[in-house]
């Protein structure tokens, strides 16, 4: 885990790049019987500018969550009609839907998440034979207004008998034929696409917002249905609030045409917390499994004639949010003028102690910051003379030695801290070469506020962060700059990167340790997420272990332990543990490192050096210090879908449990738990 400097940490945030793949494809719905959307817009000729991402007042709206292999879609629709009368809304789906209603007020919640996140519109205005039944009916259930039935469809030439029949159960008025649902049914079943829901409600002369009614379907591809709108014809809105993996649409299109769909036209985008998303879609957690996610607009105003559906793969969208936040644009698109590059003369600059050497622009103002012989921490910074106050521009390079710091944990403990400034993002940029090693890039987009009592105006910024793996800590370079001048002086940063050499000597005392593996990472992260409700009492004072945030950074040796114990073992566990037994035995001969690659938000890694100063400062005895786990590194079963592992706490009391877990859906949960130790001072 990393710790740095007050210096260093006095502006930590990200996001910013122009890369995407957007993907085409088809979806929506349709009504019966007929009836017509109207609406208009003003046109802005000849002009750019942003506007705030809101939904509109009439017309359809759907939440699409994708966590790649699942889709849920609530919808809910303005209608309305000439007189009082049934409708039946005729959606088609890719796979067959399980049906709910979706929590109250699920719009205007997600309608307040583009606000605290500023989404924007960009606009660019310029003047211009079966054998199955040909129709199985899977679910049929009353929910509020809604009248629900599931359908598949396996042959259309039995779909209007079928149709007449449901409109007859409805006191609907038939017909001999229905050519354009059966044209839209035939093209979908053509495209493999046979699953569809009938969704009656009553209609009056005024505007209905229909209360949302959510589906889960299994689908790789985000979907929303669109062809089904050429049978209500006429014109009307569009509002798509997406929450996927990646950013979908080109907010910065100047003829809006995101998705494959002539007028559809995206927002901006911003990161989004599942926390955030929890009174819309309460299994949030769980739905999207620790996806990174990112929420966008798309919006369509038009006639309801479209040749396409929606189908996009999240899987080929940009993994960042693209925002259009004043001067910050610069950075972000093409369409604005670039600076003229800085010149300036640089001279070489090499640290005390011979860390680290780069070169440095000469009239920079430079602060040194040694820290090494108490905390382990070296940094250096470089200020652009003229930038003071909020407004100020610097390059930080530092070293901290550390064990157990990793690139990897730095950039996710940056991405996800514990309070969020809104609208801030964060961008992972390729990897490049400094000084002969691979180092990671981190973009932060962030914004620099007042301090709490005091007045100012709130600065846009950007920062960017190069971290390099070193085998006893990081080297970190970070530029910190106001958004209006970031692009102006990147150069200069860059030519400071180009330069900076690596001279540290790695640390003699963990040189020689070896890292415990990818698999103990696994089962030491699927111990620390399992939140589930339990299917077995914890053992006293367990909650101390599960609710602890600090481990220490080396693995524990094997318990003393015989082969009673492990008799003893396996009949509380009611499982053959022999194969496991033997290899936690194995494998716990010696201890091993393990280092922030366990990817929870505020997990802090102890190292030794940091426990021997914690006991130093303190006269209480080890036991007494609270909240530090030591793990030992666990024993597999042949086939790794059974682990064993020891865990103790030395809070007050001491505790020690061997912990039996097990492979679920892909994800380690936790079997059962035994005491094993208990220590009281």
């Amino acid at each position: 885990m990393k710790t740095v400097s007050p210096v260093f940490l006095r502006n930590v945030r990200r996001d910013f790049a122009r890369e995407w793949v957007q993907r085409l494809y088809p979806f929506i719905f349709f009504c019966l019987p007929l009836f017509s959307f109207t609406g208009a817009r003003p046109d802005d000729m000849g002009m750019i500018h942003a506007t705030d991402a809101r939904v509109s007042e009439d017309g359809q709206k759907a939440i699409i969550f994708h966590n790649r292999t699942d889709e849920i879609l609530i919808l809910g629709t303005d209608l309305k009609a000439s007189k009082t009368t049934g409708v039946i809304r005729f959606i088609p789906f890719p796979a067959e839907p399980s049906v709910s209603l979706a929590p109250d007020q699920s719009f205007d919640i997600m309608n307040g998440l583009l606000i605290t996140h500023g989404l924007e519109f960009i606009s660019y205005s310029k003047g211009s034979p079966q054998t199955a039944p040909a129709v199985e009916l899977r679910f049929n259930q009353k929910m509020g207004a809604h009248d629900i039935a599931v359908i598949r469809v396996n042959d259309v030439s039995g779909f209007r008998n079928w149709v007449n029949d449901f409109f007859k159960a409805k006191n609907l008025p038939i017909k001999n034929e229905y050519p354009a649902i059966e044209s839209i049914v035939h093209d979908y079943l053509a495209r493999g696409m046979a699953w569809f829901v009938f969704d009656f409600v009553t209609l009056s002369e005024q505007v209905k917002f229909i209360e949302p009614v959510a589906y889960r379907f299994k689908s790789p591809l985000l979907y929303y249905p669109l062809k089904t709108s050429n049978t209500v014809g006429g014109t009307g809105d569009i509002d798509l609030f997406v929450v996927t993996s990646g950013t979908l649409g080109d907010p910065f299109e100047p003829i809006p045409s995101c998705l494959g769909i002539p007028g559809l036209q995206a927002s901006t985008s911003s990161g989004i917390e599942t926390r955030s998303l929890l009174p819309v879609l309460p299994e949030a957690d769980s739905f999207f499994r620790n996806q990174r996610l990112f929420l966008q607009l798309f919006q369509y105003h038009g006639d309801y004639a479209f040749n396409n559906d929606i189908l996009a793969d999240p899987a080929k969208s940009a993994p960042i949010a693209i925002w259009n936040w004043g001067e910050l644009d610069e950075l972000v698109n093409d369409y604005f003028q670039l600076y003229e590059k800085p010149y300036y003369t640089f001279e070489p600059y090499t640290t005390p102690g011979k860390y680290f050497s780069m070169q440095l622009p000469m009239g920079w103002t430079r602060s040194v910051y040694d820290l090494m012989k108490d905390h382990g921490q070296f940094e250096i910074m470089a200020h652009l003379p003229g930038t003071e106050d909020m407004n100020y521009l610097t390059v930080t390079a530092g070293y901290y030695r550390d064990p157990h710091a990793t690139a990897a944990g730095f950039i996710f403990q940056t991405c996800n801290p514990a309070f969020k400034i809104p609208g801030e993002d964060y961008h992972v940029e390729p990897d490049m070469k400094v000084s002969g090693m691979t180092a990671r890039v981190l973009d932060v987009k962030t914004r620099r506020a007042p301090l709490a009592g005091t007045t100012g105006p709130v600065i846009p910024a950007l920062k960017r962060y190069v971290i390099i793996d070193a085998p006893a800590g990081l080297f970190v370079i970070e530029y910190d700059s106001p958004a209006g001048i970031a692009k102006k002086y990147m150069s200069v940063f860059n030519d400071i990167v180009k330069t900076f050499r690596i001279s540290a000597i790695p640390d003699p005392a963990v040189k020689s340790l070896r890292e415990v593996n990818a698999d103990a990472y696994a089962v030491y992260e699927g111990f620390l997420r399992f939140r589930q409700e339990k299917k077995f009492e914890w053992p006293e004072y367990f909650n101390q272990v599960m609710d602890s945030r600090r481990i220490y950074g080396l693995t524990q040796l094997a318990r003393k332990t015989s082969q009673a114990d492990l008799l003893k073992l396996q009949k509380i566990f009611s499982a053959d543990l022999r194969e496991l037994f033997a290899d936690y035995k194995l494998k716990n001969a010696k201890g091993y490192l393990i280092k922030d690659k366990i990817l929870l938000t505020d997990l802090e890694i102890i190292s030794e050096k940091k426990r021997k100063m914690e006991l130093s400062g303190s006269p209480v005895s080890i036991h007494q210090i609270s909240g530090m786990l030591f793990f030992s590194q666990p024993g597999f079963n042949k086939t790794k879908d059974k682990a064993l592992f020891y865990v103790s706490n030395d809070g007050a009391p001491h505790t020690g449990y061997f912990v039996y877990m097990g492979k679920a859906s892909g994800s380690w949960v936790i079997r059962d738990v035994v005491m094993w130790e208990m220590m009281v001072e």
